[in-house]
Order: C-alpha cells, then structure tokens, then sequence
C-alpha cells in the first residue's frame, strides 16, 4: 500500500488516465484493497483443502468464480463503464471466499476439528 501511494503521488500521470477525479482513485483503491483482502483470507482455506487432497471440490468453486467473474466483469465494463468491472472481480472473489469458508467448516465438523473461525 505504501509503494501504490508513493506511485500515485510521484508518478501520477504514468499511471492515473487524464480525466479521473481523486474519489475514483480512491474508489479503486479500496476496492482493490478488499480484493486482495479476501484472497489473503482463502488462502489457508485452500491451502488446507488442498492437502486433504480436495482437489476436486477446489478446482468446482475456481471455475465458478471465474465464470461469474468472467460475466460480471463483461457486464458491468460493457453497462457502466471499465471502473466498474472491479466490482465484477470483487462478487467473484466473495463468493469463491464463501464457497472454500462454508466447505472447510463443514469438513471441520466431519472430522471434529476445534478451529477459531
């Protein structure tokens, strides 16, 4: 986050399109910032599916997530405008996050795991 604001400040017109207000940059910012969020939050999630050899159910929920993704990301480009695609990428990634989080909740029952979350 850091190296991002340093960019923006000193190499704005590099990287900022002509045109866009500082509400939209933060905007993007924010929400780029809860994208990533949730992908550091899935991946012990994934992580732990992946070595009890769910490949199988993992692969399911990554190719949903990208079709909704895909769809939304198309749609809201093509009806709002390219900023909004974000918000595509952003239902995409929330529910592959609900997908893994519910799964390994369940299995946590199955095997009597004690889990913070």
């Amino acid at each position: 986050i850091l190296f991002g604001g340093i960019a923006i400040i000193f190499f704005s017109d590099l990287i900022i399109k002509e045109g866009y207000g500082f509400n939209v940059i933060v905007s993007v910012m924010i929400v780029y910032g809860i994208i990533n969020f949730l992908k550091c939050f899935r991946v012990p999630s994934s992580a732990y599916l992946q070595a009890n050899g769910e490949f199988k159910q993992l692969s399911i929920f990554t190719m949903r997530s990208a079709l909704i993704t895909l769809s939304l990301v198309i749609f809201f480009s093509y009806v709002l405008g390219p900023l909004w695609s974000l918000v595509g990428i952003l239902l995409g990634e929330l529910y592959i996050s609900g997908k893994i989080y519910f799964y390994v909740q369940k299995s946590f029952k199955i095997y009597k795991v004690d889990w913070p979350l």
